[in-house]
Order: structure tokens, then C-alpha cells, then sequence
């Protein structure tokens, strides 16, 4: 991964957060908590693929190894999988006759079971000297290091494209790095840039705060 330039890794974007992220301290998981080294992940994606099934997540993130993420997505684009007739509407008979081809090989398993081709995996590789973690910060990461998405929605108007609002949705996943020495909190640090740790070790009742302010709108 080019973790300088975000935009320079294949649809992925890559954040460095710094030393800024909140989570439990392997070495005393009852009260103690440090600062990580972090990365904040981000790849756009259709939400009509999590309203297609609600009990599948179908964007999903874990360790695969300690320098790599393995990132699970659905392999198709929803409309020109799910959208057939508007697609029909715009198209020449030659072209749709194109993806209905496609379509019944897809759906009858001529070029592999449909369950295997619904899924595209991704490994994001960060430099070999990393050593890449959610379970810190996400108490349910469970021994494949899986990481916890978020779902984040921004919504616009662009008067270029009518007046109808816009909403654009990005799943983000956040990975601490343990291969750097992580900073104890103490009493006058403030954790208002890491809200979303914060908040979350608060529900599990690993950090007691007053207050603070979420800038994310996220749906997850």
C-alpha cells in the first residue's frame, strides 16, 4: 500500500491517523488504555448490497496476515448486475444481449459456483515491518483480527446534476499498529479526535467521558 499518497491504491484510500487512537492495553485489558499508531481504511460502495440481504454484512475487513488486510467485497457492480431493464432502456439489443449472456452464465455456475463469484477479496499489504491489529479497539475482532466497519453516508446537492440530493456511502474500517510503541494515556490527554474509539470503549464500559463530539455521519 502507498500509505503517502491515499489516492494511489487501486479504489482504496488510506489515512495515516498518527498516534491518536484510543484502545485496551493487552498488558492490563482491565483499566489500562494506550494510544496506537492507526489507520483509517476507506472504499466507496454501494449500500443497495446491504438492503439486498439485511443479515449480511456485505462488506467485510480482518488481518490476514500481519502486515496484510484482507478486504471482502461484492465482485459484481449492483446495476449491472440488479438494474437489467433500466440498463435495457439505454443499450443496444447486441449490448444487453451482452450481459444477459453473462447473467445466465453467473446465475447457472458455467464459469464457477455463484456464491464463490459473488465475492471479490482484496489484500491490502502495508510494509513488511507492520504489525497490524482491530482487536484493541474492537471487542469483537475474535482470533481472525476482524475489523469494525462503519458505514459512512455524505450527503450533498450539486446544482450541475439537479436539485435532488445526493447521498454517497463509504464503508471504513480502522487497524492499530502494534509494531510501535504505544503511549499510556494520561490524565490530561483529551480524546475528542478519537470520538469513535472513545464512544466505543465507553459502551463497553472501559472509559468513562463527559462529553466529546462525533464529525463522522456514520451509520454503523
Amino acid at each position: 500500500m502507498d500509505l503517502k499518497r491515499p489516492e494511489n491504491n487501486g479504489g482504496f484510500f488510506i489515512f495515516d491517523l498518527g498516534q491518536t487512537v484510543l484502545g485496551e492495553d493487552p498488558d492490563d485489558p482491565q483499566k489500562g488504555l494506550l494510544f496506537y499508531y492507526a489507520y483509517d481504511i476507506y472504499v466507496p460502495v454501494d449500500i443497495r448490497h446491504v438492503l439486498d440481504d439485511l443479515n449480511t454484512m456485505p462488506f467485510k475487513a480482518r488481518v490476514r496476515a500481519d502486515n496484510e488486510i484482507l478486504v471482502t467485497l461484492p465482485a459484481w457492480d449492483w446495476n449491472l448486475l440488479r438494474n437489467r431493464d433500466a440498463l435495457a432502456a439505454k443499450l443496444k439489443d447486441h449490448e444487453i444481449g451482452g450481459i444477459d449472456d453473462a447473467h445466465y452464465k453467473y446465475k447457472t455456475g458455467e464459469y464457477g459456483e455463484m456464491e464463490t463469484r459473488k465475492w471479490a477479496n482484496h489484500v491490502l499489504q502495508f510494509p513488511k515491518d507492520h504489525v497490524l491489529k482491530s482487536s484493541p479497539i474492537y471487542k469483537d475482532a475474535g482470533p481472525d483480527e476482524v475489523l469494525e466497519i462503519k458505514l459512512v453516508d455524505i450527503e450533498y446537492k450539486d446544482s450541475r446534476l439537479g436539485s435532488a440530493a445526493i447521498t454517497d456511502y463509504y464503508a471504513k474500517w480502522t487497524v492499530v499498529c502494534v509494531h510501535k510503541k504505544s503511549r499510556k494515556k494520561g490524565k490530561s490527554d483529551t480524546v475528542a479526535e478519537m470520538s469513535d474509539a472513545a464512544k466505543h470503549l465507553q459502551k463497553i464500559g472501559k472509559l468513562n467521558l463527559g462529553g466529546g463530539s462525533n464529525n463522522d455521519m456514520n451509520t454503523g
